[in-house]
């Protein structure tokens, strides 16, 4: 469940040198200050993350150094276009239904199955509108899809309202954010997704007047801090269901006991603004639902409505107001009342002593995805990352003591080691089509550190290697549940599928083979929100036997059985709230909690030939690795029995009722391509500061996305105009652009026109950016067929920053086939980040043949050539220079001198930390020779040093914010000197 804008990104940059006082410039600053505040309106939803983690340093963004290169869009310049790759298979025939209150977007094979999505939609929409006293006015938009093995949801408001994206997959085992404790999955997702709708979408006074002039852009409750935002709709998705929730899961209370305890508790600032300190991302929905909850019990859960009906009313960031007068404290001092209560109800606790003693294995503690040890109980393999840094697949020792980063960036699941232990293996996604994002099993050869892909059918949550490992046997997701594959295996290569059984339980998982090849033990979980134990015969497995025996006598959560011996399971539950380890003799039927912790334990592993214990731990840092004997189990604690029985029949979700006026057609886009709004500006990556209008619309699929807009520059002192239009395909997309620019000081009208047609394709998508353009331009001095080639790393399919996950590359091409003379590179870019530096980096700019004074941007890649071709603005060439060709080289290294991720509460300003920055840039100024040679020009190089000093913020509890100090001095002729002061901005809109 997740909410954000899918808007684009854009980086804001304003220099300010000695003429800082100077008339034009100080406008230029004034207008700059009020789009960032209009464009504040659009403030980012946090991302809600259920089965997996974000993977991208929110630190590294908002550092200075790769800043500039986040620009994804370069058609956002002066107009709201999306020209990004659509994110579903466009080759699928979709469909559209249609009931009092949805319309749902879907592709033709999930038509049963979102007819069940609508029947729940509606039936929770009565629920809010009823708790709420709230209806919104517009249709809301529902698309499901399934291209996509993570289960997750999120909202986004666009220009024609909200529309909620459905995963049609179940959620599987997920202790790091406390996801499990749902019941009816869809059901929980969905009242999640449209509680954020009955927030955000509340608007009166002020606010709705702005709604009514500029469109759907104004959205005044988005302004509260993630920590509540994320807490009503947590808050909803307990109350409103069963009791379920994570509002009432023992991982909430897991992550709020023991961050008192360990005296971690986070303040306000930390938990409304993005922190990058354990919980992280989750902080905002474990801690917002337990503080909600405070405030519920204290005060009446009346007020939290309330305060929502109140807030729409009141501009951006001005919560603060509307909190005071319906609660009468500032949020600030109720959150440490609430801290003091929690202290209260832990007075009588004891912090008892672990009956397993527990070393810890790896040197941090944040996200531990998966961890297994080999049969000599020699080798420990984990996968994981600190929160603040960057992690990969590493083996410990136990022996030697030391570890090793194997692999980084790889953050596998369900590790293994082979029967030798030379071998690894573990889940982990992959990209079909440059769409579909599948999740199969691997294999790892750890001396050579080479990967084999085993599985190409997708949907893998967990496996088990049997026989020798001559088999493998894999639980794969679908919509309403699991089914179990069995895949033959010839020489470690999947040969075929043995055997295909469909689950009775929504979600199976975790197998585990008795000793003597028998019995398989999984964790289940059935549509009542129970979690526990199911058994079942292999022989029976393979003879096509849906036959499962489960524990039904474990009245507690249990997950994660293990053998341990004949006829012993060992398995983690939640019998006390705690999450602790626990034996079950199968033949007694008797379980026996083993450890007593204060925290949290999971996912047990166990060395049979060593009795060698390996777990996760948790702690107010996170979840680390250790390790225990298992001869230092006391067995000495209560036991009791259990009894076990059979599942009477199959447990899947049930849909009763038909949905009203429900209606199935195929899909017209046309429907979602009337502007909603329209914004006063538009603000572009090279400076430029339009005061006008824009306005654009795309489709759910991005199959059509355009964009209009009619502005004045007030940089430049001209008119501009553009139109903008893609048409996206399976493989290709199809675009128009035309654009017109009239100098205000021309004496006569004579607009340049610039007319680009032409065709993209996107080579390679997720693992690094791979892009093609071909066009024609026409456009005085530039007439012809052109060519852009653009590769960058930054996309990764993990979300993080190059192939190995600390390096970042970026390079652009642009050649004119019919002049063949004119050319650029357009930032040629690498950046490594290591300890003990932050960031170093080399950036090179080539610039080819220019010289029009006037002229309008060009080509796919104009986010980079708005200057003039042979223009570059840099240290060594403070101004545009007008030659044939221009050589920028600059490298620099960054130092991080302090973190503080510390903020005001009440007020939407969080310091970062502070960096310095040292640099060299070199410019060099050539012109092309008779023969073809390029020499340098009379006084065309320029060379300068400098220092930086970065002050980085947040704004909004959102947007990266920095401010640079710095100095500059010449190595040669005609190189900057002096001091000055950069402002740099990333907005979300």
């Amino acid at each position: 469940m997740r909410g954000k804008w899918g808007m684009e990104s854009i980086i804001i940059k304003y220099r300010i040198e000695r003429d800082f006082m100077n008339r034009k410039a100080f406008v230029l600053f004034i207008w700059l200050f009020f789009c960032i505040c209009y464009h504040l309106l659009f403030a980012h939803m946090p991302e809600d993350e259920l089965q997996t983690n974000r993977l991208l340093d929110s630190s590294l963004i908002t550092d200075r150094s790769i800043s500039d290169q986040l620009w994804e869009n370069p058609f956002a310049s002066l107009l709201i276009s999306h020209n990004k790759w659509p994110e579903q298979d466009l080759r699928l025939t979709w469909m559209m239904g249609e009931s009092e209150h949805f319309r749902v977007l879907f592709p033709s094979h999930l038509e049963g199955f979102s007819e069940r999505i609508i029947r729940e939609a509606e039936s929770l929409f009565l629920v809010l509108c009823e708790w709420t006293g709230f209806s919104p006015e517009r249709t809301l938009d529902i698309l499901i899809t399934d291209n996509t093995d993570f289960a997750n949801g999120f909202v986004t408001p666009g220009s024609r309202g909200f529309f909620i994206t459905i995963h049609a997959v179940y959620p599987y085992q997920s202790s790091s954010t406390g996801i499990v404790a749902w019941k009816e999955w869809y059901r929980h997702l969905l009242l999640h997704e449209l509680a954020h709708v009955f927030h955000l979408d509340i608007v009166s006074g002020g606010p709705a007047l702005l709604r009514r002039i500029f469109g759907n852009v104004i959205y005044p409750n988005a302004c509260a801090p993630p920590l509540y935002i994320e807490g009503f709709a947590t808050y909803s998705e307990t109350v409103l269901d069963a009791g379920y929730g994570r509002g009432s899961s023992p991982f909430t209370e897991m992550y709020i006991k023991t961050a008192y305890l360990e005296g971690r508790f986070p303040s306000l600032d930390r938990v409304a603004n993005s922190t990058v300190l354990w919980p992280s991302e989750q902080a905002p929905y474990l801690f917002g639902v337990s503080f909600l909850d405070y405030l519920s019990s204290r005060y009446g859960e009346e007020r939290l409505l309330e305060f929502n009906l109140r807030s729409g009313s009141f501009p951006m960031y001005t919560w603060g107001i509307p909190f005071k007068r319906v609660y009468g404290r500032r949020m600030g001092r109720l959150w440490k009342e609430w801290e003091e209560s929690v202290g209260q109800d832990l007075v009588e606790y004891e912090n008892s002593q672990d009956t397993l003693f527990f070393k810890p294995v790896s040197s941090f503690a944040g996200y531990v995805y998966s961890l297994c040890i080999d049969h000599s109980g020699r080798k420990i393999a984990y996968s994981g990352r600190p929160v603040d840094g960057l992690g990969g697949l590493y083996i410990y020792d136990t022996v030697t003591k030391k570890e090793r980063c194997v692999k980084k960036g790889l953050y596998a699941w369900g590790l293994s080691f082979s029967n030798d232990g030379k071998r690894l293996y573990y889940i982990r996604p992959d990209i079909y089509r440059n769409i579909y994002t599948r999740k199969n099993v691997y294999e790892l050869e750890l001396s050579r550190v080479s990967e084999k892909q085993l599985t190409r059918r997708g949907h893998a949550q967990s496996f088990l290697l049997i026989e020798a490992e001559e088999m493998l046997l894999v639980c794969e997701g679908t919509p309403t549940g699991t089914t179990l594959h069995i895949y033959d295996l010839i020489e470690g290569e999947v040969r075929s599928i043995l055997l295909l059984v469909i689950s009775v339980a929504p979600v199976l998982e975790a197998p585990s083979l008795s000793p003597d090849g028998d019995t398989l033990a999984f964790s289940y979980k059935n549509s009542h929100g129970h979690m526990g134990i199911c058994l079942t015969s292999l022989e029976q497995l393979r003879a096509g036997a849906e036959y499962f025996q489960v524990l039904d006598g474990l009245f507690f959560n249990a997950y994660s059985p293990v053998w341990v011996g004949e006829g012993e399971l060992l398995f983690v539950g939640d019998e006390n709230g705690i999450y602790n380890l626990h034996t079950l003799d199968i033949r007694s039927g008797f379980t026996t909690r083993l450890s007593n912790v204060s925290n949290g334990v999971f996912d047990p592993k166990h060395s049979a030939l060593k009795a060698t214990l390996v777990l996760r731990e948790y702690t107010s840092e996170g979840y680390r690795v250790v390790q225990a004997p298992l001869s230092d189990i006391n067995s000495s604690l209560r036991a009791k029995s259990i009894a076990c029985g059979v599942f009477p029949e199959r447990d899947l979700l049930s849909y009763e009722g038909e949905v009203s006026a429900w209606k199935v057609e195929r899909y017209r886009p046309g429907r979602w391509l009337i502007p909603g709004y329209w914004l006063p500006f538009g603000i572009g990556p090279g400076g430029e500061l339009g005061l006008g209008l824009s306005t654009g619309a795309q489709d759910p699929l991005k199959r059509h996305v355009y964009g209009l807009s009619l502005l004045y520059d007030l940089r430049d002192d001209s008119f501009l105009s553009l139109v903008d239009y893609t048409f996206n395909t399976a493989l290709f997309s199809y675009f128009i652009r035309l654009s017109a620019e009239q100098e205000r000081k021309a004496e006569a009208f004579d607009p340049a026109f610039a007319f680009y047609p032409g065709i993209t394709h996107i080579l390679r998508k997720m693992d690094y950016g791979l892009q093609t353009d071909l066009g024609f331009i026409f456009e005085d001095g530039h007439q012809g067929l052109n060519v852009t080639f653009t590769w960058d790393s930054l996309k990764g399919v993990s979300g993080w920053i190059g192939p190995e996950r600390g390096e970042y590359f970026r390079h652009g091409t642009y050649y004119n086939l019919e002049q063949g003379d004119r050319f650029a590179v357009i930032d040629d870019y690498y950046a490594h980040f290591f300890k003990p530096f932050g960031v170093s980096l080399l950036s090179v700019r080539l610039q080819g043949k220019g010289g029009i004074d006037r002229q309008v941007v060009s080509g796919r890649l104009d986010g980079f050539m708005y200057l003039p071709l042979n223009g570059v603005y840099t240290y060594g060439f403070p101004d545009n220079i007008w030659g044939p060709y221009v050589l920028d080289v600059k490298t620099t290294i960054g130092f991080p001198l302090l973190r503080l991720e510390r903020g005001i509460g009440a007020f939407p300003l969080f310091f970062r930390g502070m960096s310095t920055y040292l640099y060299n840039d070199c410019g060099f100024l050539f012109s092309e020779g008779e023969q073809g040679e390029f020499p340098l020009q009379p006084d065309a190089t320029r060379a300068s040093i400098g220092s930086e000093l970065s002050f980085d913020f947040l704004l909004g509890y959102e947007f990266p914010l920095s401010l640079q100090i710095g100095y500059v001095y010449p190595l040669s002729v005609g190189g900057s000197e002096g001091f000055y002061a950069s402002f740099r901005a990333s907005i979300e809109f």
